[in-house]
């Protein structure tokens, strides 16, 4: 009888396992992940003037095996900034799959900028459309501004970008979108004449085509003068 009683309390108590087990400690069910696909990150330089603005591209392409689509979330899209440049609102986003149905797109909402804007999150965003399929991508235009203090020809290096999935989702390398390293080339700046200079410079290009008018006009006389002369 004893025993009998051991039995059917040990059965219980793994009942009571599995149940915790599948449920959860708080008793609802578990997320389960319902997406396996490798997500990779590539960035590519932009070049902006010292003081100026532009968009740094970078890709995010499923390398399979599974589609990603409006379930997958994102949580979150992060991007950080070296001393000396910084981001700026909205992020511009578009999908390269024609199913997804999601083209350019821009979104402020879900993101916000960070220490002193160097750095650009997005949590909980939707960013796949109805679809990214395997070799599809999904390209993001963050803006840039690079500081005007800046050296000229340069490049400016300390970007990063990272790519967390989230509870449905299963990346099998999260090595390769995980503090992705980006550069920015800083080119010349461009030439901008003062206002005084300005004045100067279209003076002397105003006397200079009169000089050759002039000079074009007393040869063609001298031209005229000689033929007279020859008859």
């Amino acid at each position: 009888m004893k025993f009998r009683r051991y039995l059917a309390g040990a059965a219980a108590a793994a009942t009571s396992a599995v149940l915790i087990g599948v449920l959860g400690a708080s008793g609802a069910s578990a997320a389960s992940p319902n997406f396996n696909a490798d997500i990779a990150l590539f960035t590519f330089a932009p070049t902006i003037q010292p003081g100026g603005s532009g968009t740094m591209a970078v890709i995010a392409t499923n390398l399979g095996p599974d589609t990603l689509d409006a379930g997958a979330w994102v949580a979150p899209l992060k991007f950080t900034a070296p001393a000396g440049a910084t981001f700026s609102l909205p992020l511009t986003f578009h999908n390269t799959d024609p199913a997804s149905g999601l083209t350019a797109e821009t979104t402020s909402a879900g993101c916000t900028l960070q220490n002193g804007n160097t750095e650009l999150i997005c949590s909980g965003v939707q960013f796949f459309g109805s679809g990214t399929a395997p070799a599809q991508s999904i390209v993001f235009d963050v803006p840039i501004t690079i500081d005007a203090s800046v050296p000229a020809n340069s490049v400016l290096n300390g970007f990063t970008v990272s790519l967390t999935p989230g509870s449905t989702w299963v990346d099998s390398n999260p090595a390769n979108n995980t503090n992705i390293p980006g550069s920015v080339t800083v080119g010349t700046p461009a030439i901008s004449w003062p206002a005084a200079g300005g004045a100067l410079f279209a003076g002397l290009m105003t006397v200079g085509i009169a000089f050759l008018i002039t000079r074009r006009r007393r040869a063609s006389a001298d031209q005229a003068e000689a033929l007279e002369a020859t008859r």
